[in-house]
Parts: C-alpha cells; sequence; structure tokens
C-alpha cells in the first residue's frame, strides 16, 4: 500500500458493445506534505487522467481488437509496470491463504 496516495478504478459497461464506463477514485493521505495542496492534487489527478484516456485505454482497444482478429494468441501483461507485477503477486498470495483455509 503506498504509504502517499491511493487510487480505485471501476469499469462498469455502457449501453452498447465495445464502450464502458471507468470512473477513479484518488485518495491523499492527510500525513502527506502535499495532501492538502490542491494544485499538487489537481497536478496528480490530471497526469494520471491523460495516462489513462491517451495512452492506457488506446492500447487496450488496440489490443482487444488484435485478440479480436487472432493476430496475436497470446498477451504478456504487464511487462513493464511493476506495480502490476506487485498487485498480481499480492492477489496470488491471498488467494493461496484463502484456497488453503
Amino acid at each position: 500500500m503506498s504509504e502517499i496516495h491511493q487510487e480505485m478504478f471501476r469499469i462498469y459497461p455502457a449501453d452498447r458493445p465495445g464502450t464502458s464506463y471507468l470512473y477513479q477514485t484518488y485518495a491523499l493521505y492527510k500525513d502527506t506534505s502535499f495532501a492538502d495542496d490542491e494544485e499538487v492534487s489537481t497536478m496528480v489527478y490530471d497526469a494520471i487522467r491523460v495516462a489513462l484516456s491517451d495512452e492506457d485505454a488506446p492500447m487496450a482497444g488496440s489490443i482487444q481488437h488484435k485478440l479480436d482478429l487472432g493476430i496475436v494468441d497470446r498477451l504478456v501483461y504487464g511487462r513493464n509496470e511493476l506495480i502490476l507485477h506487485h498487485n498480481h503477486e499480492g492477489w496470488d498470495t491471498e488467494l493461496a491463504a484463502f484456497i488453503g483455509s
């Protein structure tokens, strides 16, 4: 867990195939030096929003299109995204503990 902030993304299907709604919740912890700095908070939020809308969403659409066409037969997930590795390792640990109990 980040000592500075947490992000939660919720994706819901929209009214037609291939479309969805993305809701982002972003929380800064009060014990950080910039938690009350609106300018910094806005800058961080805008950076995340731009990365999602201009990079992540188009890339996901392109990948899905190639998978649908059968151009690629497998997907390597998060090769350069260390936080994704961390998240999945945490999920694997929690699932193993749950299944083993």
